[in-house]
């Protein structure tokens, strides 16, 4: 390379190329020859190496003798072997394991002996250019002493892209694919999934949790002590959370929120048809609709940027969802007068205790806030209602006294 004229053509390049920039930008060519190194064909193995030596005066680069230039040349040429060195190991690595495989589409391989570098011109440059001449154009090799190493092999279906649900992004063909797939960034995605998976099933338990209010409702034909407060909060909740997964675009936290509303509907719709005294009901279910369309038109009306919607819809979220894990507690004057846990559902506090807990954690492992502050003050409310059924029996003790 140096014998056939590299240094020449470098510095002709460099002297032509910031000749022509001159000419448009004199007073930043400074500015932007410091630039230029980090970038484009300044990168490339030749131009590089050689950096030193182009940045020298053209009077002193032309004098090759000079010792200060010669002392520059045969440092580039140390870095430049170095350099080549080091593409020739990628490239072996990059031959070796993405066509020596034998699962996946492969060019017909040649092997040439490039050990004897005297032989270059004569005899390693021209087969090298005949095979790649006759591969471009679909036709074998017609030099007699030239055989593939290895045979091609075809395999179409390999070809396909394959998306990744899991990470979301495009792999191509098989080989990649199986790689990917024993990739730890694909591991931990996978956790990550199923861990939130698991969260969501437990979720949506929680939320089914009013079936069984709703059952005791139903076997007594009437409410007795219970409060819809729970289920009027919580269905509140659920349409805030709607909200912010739409804003966010957070398709977990809109899936969940969707099923959560319609069941919380429901057990408030079940519980007003059984419930005798209706005026509270009422005032409370106007309150929570009055609430939400206010909510509703603040997101579509307002006129704040997108950022701004989701810090106040998630702050709305923050309040409902500690005012929501708190509604059970409504009820706490009674329990202490009558010393009696009936009016509370053992079976909602303990689903809450562990769906805080889990969308706590979740909200640590994205990072949100609105997600982890009220999960956590969550987790100290339910705590303080399930210490109420240590404290007092499910029954009242004022009834078993009358008796």
């Amino acid at each position: 390379m140096m014998n056939d004229g590299l240094l020449n053509e470098l510095a002709n390049f460099y002297d032509t190329f910031h000749e022509e920039y001159r000419k448009m930008m004199d007073e930043e060519l400074n500015n932007f020859v410091k630039d230029t190194w980090d970038k484009g064909i300044f990168q490339c193995i030749g131009f590089k190496e050689f950096r030193n030596f182009l940045q020298l005066d053209r009077e002193v680069r032309n004098v090759i003798d000079d010792p200060k230039t010669k002392k520059t040349v045969e440092k580039g040429v140390e870095l430049l072997g170095c350099s080549n060195r080091q593409y020739a190991r990628r490239q072996n690595k990059w031959i070796k394991y993405r066509c020596l495989v034998n699962d996946r589409d492969t060019p017909p391989l040649y092997k040439l002996d490039v050990t004897n570098l005297e032989q270059w011109a004569s005899k390693i440059s021209p087969l090298a250019l005949h095979i790649v001449e006759n591969f471009l154009h679909n036709r074998k090799p017609t030099l007699l002493d030239v055989e593939p190493k290895i045979e091609p092999k075809f395999r179409g279906n390999l070809r396909l892209n394959r998306k990744c649900d899991v990470c979301e992004g495009k792999i191509m063909n098989g080989i990649g694919w199986d790689v990917h797939e024993k990739s730890w960034a694909h591991r931990q995605n996978l956790r990550k999934r199923k861990k939130l998976l698991e969260e969501v099933c437990q979720t949506l338990d929680f939320l089914l949790e009013g079936v069984s209010i709703c059952q005791t409702i139903y076997r007594k034909k009437s409410v007795g002590d219970i409060t819809a407060l729970p289920f009027i909060m919580c269905c509140t909740n659920c349409f805030f959370w709607l909200i912010y997964g739409f804003l966010k675009n957070e398709r977990t936290i809109i899936n969940v929120n969707i099923v959560g509303f319609a069941l919380q509907l429901s057990y408030v719709l079940f519980y007003y048809a059984y419930a005798k005294h209706k005026r509270i009901v009422n005032l409370q279910v106007v309150c929570a609709i009055v609430f939400s369309c206010l909510g509703l038109a603040h997101v579509k009306f307002s006129g704040y940027s997108m950022q701004s919607l989701i810090d106040h819809t998630g702050s709305v979220c923050l309040l409902l969802n500690v005012l929501n894990f708190a509604s059970p507690l409504v009820t706490l004057k009674e329990v202490l007068n009558r010393k009696s846990t009936e009016s509370i559902s053992f079976a909602l506090c303990a689903a809450n205790l562990l769906v805080s807990a889990q969308w706590f954690l979740y909200g640590i492992l994205v990072d949100d806030i609105y997600m982890k502050v009220p999960n956590f003050l969550g987790l100290i409310l339910t705590l303080v209602q399930l210490s109420l059924f240590a404290m007092y029996p499910l029954k009242s003790s004022i009834g078993r006294s009358k008796k």
